[in-house]
C-alpha cells in the first residue's frame, strides 16, 4: 500500500485518492477495516472538503473577517449581524452521544492493534504506520489545552520494563520509567527527567540543587509510607562516569538507616561496562540477571513458537537446520528473526515446501555471518 500510495501522490496535482477495500495483514488474513490514502491530496479534494470552489475564497473570507471594522450608526452595526453569525459557526459544537469513530470500541484485553491494516512506510520507520490526526489533550494538573497534529504509530515497547512498571501497587511504590533515546543524555538531563517523574513540578538548574530536590522528594515519599523506584529502559546508552557517580549518590540518601530509592537497570550485554565505570556503584548491585543466548534446542522451540503464533499449521524447517541457525545467530533472538526471514523469503521465491541446511548457509553468507 505505501509503494503504490507513494507513486500515486507524486503524480501532477497530487494524484487520486486511494481506497483499500481489503488490506491483507501480516498473518494473510484480510482485514475488516478498509483504508483511505490521499483523501486530501488535492487543491480540489480540498476545495470540496471546505465546501468552496477554490482555497482562495477561504483566504478571502478570513481576510475580511481580520480587517473588518465596526462602522457608526445603528443601521451600519446592524449590518455586521450576517457576518458575527458566521463567525459564530466557527468554534466547534459538542455533539450527542457516541460519534460514528466510535461505533467499534475495544476494552480490556479485546485491544489489539494488530487486527488493523498498520503500514511501515520505510525500512527505517520506527514503527508501523496508523495515522496523522489532529490530538487535542488537557493537562490533568495544570488544565492547560495542546493541540497539534502527531504521526500515531505502533511502536515496540521493553515488555518487561513496562509489565514491571504495571505491577508495582500505587499505594506501595512511587515508580518512574525513563527510556535512554540516545548516548549524549547528559547528567543534569537525566536528574531532570527523574525529578519530573517523581513529581517535582519545576526542576532546578543546577545539578546541586537538583539532588537536593530529589533527596527532600524522596524524603517526602519515605514519609508517606511508599517506596521510590526508578526504571530505566536503554541503560547501555548512559556511558557517562559522572552519571553513574550521580546514581550512587542519591543511593546514598537515606531515612533512619533506609535507603530510599531503587534503581531497576534494563540493557544490553554493555551496561555491565557501563556500571563498571563506577566501581563503588558497580559493587553495590544486589540482583542482575542475563538473558543468556539460545541454545540449539531452544532455537528449534523458539522458531517452531514464532511460526505457531503466526497461523503456520505446519513444521517449514527441517530439524537439521536449527544447528546451523543457532550457530550462525550465536544464539540471539535478532539474529534468529533475521535469517529465518530471508530463510522464508527465498524459499517462497523458489516455492519450496521445506527450508534445508543448503538454503540456511547460503541466507548466512549473504547476510555475512561468517562460516559454518
Amino acid at each position: 500500500m505505501c509503494e503504490i500510495a507513494d507513486r500515486v501522490m507524486k503524480q501532477p496535482g497530487g494524484g487520486k485518492a486511494l481506497l483499500f477495500e481489503q488490506p491483507v495483514l501480516m498473518d494473510g488474513s484480510r482485514s475488516a477495516f478498509p483504508v483511505g490514502i490521499n483523501l486530501f491530496g488535492s487543491m480540489r479534494r480540498m476545495s470540496m472538503s471546505l465546501g468552496v470552489d477554490s482555497l482562495d475564497e477561504v483566504g478571502a473570507r478570513i481576510t475580511e473577517l481580520l480587517e473588518m471594522k465596526v462602522p457608526e450608526g445603528l443601521i451600519g452595526k446592524l449590518s455586521l449581524l450576517p457576518r458575527l453569525m458566521e463567525v459564530g459557526k466557527f468554534p466547534p459544537r459538542m455533539r450527542r452521544g457516541d460519534a460514528p469513530s466510535q461505533e467499534i470500541v475495544w476494552q480490556g484485553n479485546d485491544v489489539d492493534l494488530n487486527k488493523l491494516p498498520l503500514m511501515k512506510c520505510w525500512p527505517d520507520d520506527g514503527g508501523n504506520y496508523i495515522t496523522f490526526p489532529m490530538v487535542i489533550t488537557r493537562d490533568p494538573k495544570r488544565g492547560i489545552r495542546n493541540v497539534g497534529m502527531y504521526r500515531i504509530m505502533q511502536t515496540g515497547k521493553t515488555t518487561l520494563a513496562t509489565r514491571f512498571l504495571e505491577e508495582l501497587e500505587t499505594g506501595e511504590y512511587e515508580a518512574a520509567l525513563l527510556i535512554v533515546l540516545h548516548a549524549a543524555v547528559t547528567s543534569e538531563w537525566m536528574l531532570r527527567k527523574i525529578a519530573l517523574q517523581m513529581e517535582i513540578a519545576t526542576p532546578a538548574e543546577s545539578k546541586t540543587d537538583l539532588l537536593t530536590q530529589l533527596s527532600r522528594r524522596l524524603d517526602e515519599v519515605a514519609e508517606s509510607g511508599k517506596k521510590a523506584i526508578v526504571l530505566i529502559d536503554e541503560a547501555q546508552m548512559l556511558r557517562s562516569q559522572e552519571l553513574m557517580e550521580d546514581f550512587r549518590g542519591l543511593l546514598n540518601v537515606e531515612n533512619n538507616g533506609r535507603k530510599l530509592v531503587t534503581f531497576v537497570l534494563f540493557g544490553l550485554p554493555e551496561l555491565d561496562q557501563v556500571l563498571a565505570l563506577d566501581k563503588p556503584l558497580h559493587q553495590r548491585v544486589a540482583m542482575r540477571y542475563e538473558l543468556t543466548a539460545l541454545n540449539s534446542p531452544g532455537t528449534e522451540a523458539y522458531v517452531n513458537y514464532r511460526l505457531r503464533i503466526a497461523g503456520g499449521q505446519k513444521l517449514i524447517f527441517k530439524p537439521e537446520t536449527f544447528s546451523l541457525i543457532c550457530h550462525y545467530s550465536k544464539g540471539i533472538p535478532r539474529l534468529i528473526n533475521t535469517i529465518c526471514d530471508n530463510a522464508l523469503l527465498e524459499a517462497y521465491l523458489r516455492k519450496q515446501d521445506k527450508i534445508e541446511t543448503a538454503l540456511i548457509h547460503e541466507v548466512a553468507e549473504d547476510l555475512k555471518l561468517g562460516r559454518a
